[in-house]
């Protein structure tokens, strides 16, 4: 038996293994990177023949919404958002939907919020 002759090494190598390895697996590892601070608050709303759904993320200064085709439920933009010309996310307090115009969410206070990255509508 082969096996027997190199047993001792090879399950002292094991035993490393399973001791260093073992506890990460069942545990899970820890230094993966964590996810976004979370958002503080949701606001959601219809926009003429939109769906609207924002959260509020200060901490990252911007806004992700996700824009619904009111007929159908499916996501026609879903992006993080900024005020167009102020560049900075919008409190809570201003996200009053007026409408979609297919790349930026219009508000009723006349501001748009503008998607960081276009939007592209996926089939």
């Amino acid at each position: 038996m082969k096996w027997v002759a190199i047993g001792a090494a090879g399950l002292l190598i094991l035993l490393l293994a399973c001791v260093t390895f073992f506890p990460q697996l069942i545990l899970g590892y820890r230094g993966m990177p964590r996810r976004a601070a979370p958002a503080i608050d949701n606001v959601a709303g219809f926009a003429d023949k939109f769906f609207v759904r924002c959260s509020i993320e200060p901490k990252r200064n911007v806004n992700r919404c996700f824009v619904y085709s009111k007929d159908t439920g499916k996501v026609i933009c879903g992006r993080d958002f900024r005020l167009e010309k102020e560049e900075r996310y919008a409190r809570k307090d201003e996200l009053k939907f007026r409408g979609f115009d297919g790349e930026n969410i219009l508000l009723s206070s006349g501001a748009a919020l503008k998607p960081l990255m276009p939007c592209e509508v996926e089939d």
